[in-house]
């Protein structure tokens, strides 16, 4: 029988992690991959659709209460790829290492 696995390509797959689903219509990401970012000490992240890359400020507040927004830039990547109020959203980070990448993939509930 033929193999038909790339073993990088699965490799790569592996050392993926995906966070929580957001709504577009919620400002807060996920506490888990708000945690993520924390640790990397971002300002920034890029974030990697099918149609562009946009660079996006990080609001990490910890005081009066903590909340893990995406400021400036969001908007302009969800016009970017034509997202409205209704979809959902994964992130996908490298989880051997923190770095300012993330790749932003469309959920769909079958």
């Amino acid at each position: 029988m033929e193999n038909n696995f790339i073993e990088e390509e699965v490799v790569n797959r592996m050392s993926r992690y995906q966070f929580s689903i957001i709504h577009l219509q919620d400002e807060d990401l996920p506490a888990d991959f708000g945690n993520y970012l924390r640790q990397g000490r971002f300002k920034n992240i890029l974030l990697h659709g099918l149609r562009k890359i946009v660079k996006c400020k990080l609001l990490l507040r910890n005081h009066p209460k903590k909340s893990n927004k995406i400021g400036s830039g969001w908007k302009e990547f969800c016009t970017a790829h034509g997202f409205d109020q209704s979809i959902d959203l994964v992130f996908e980070v490298d989880q051997m290492k923190n770095n300012q990448n993330v790749k932003v993939l469309t959920y769909c509930n079958l």
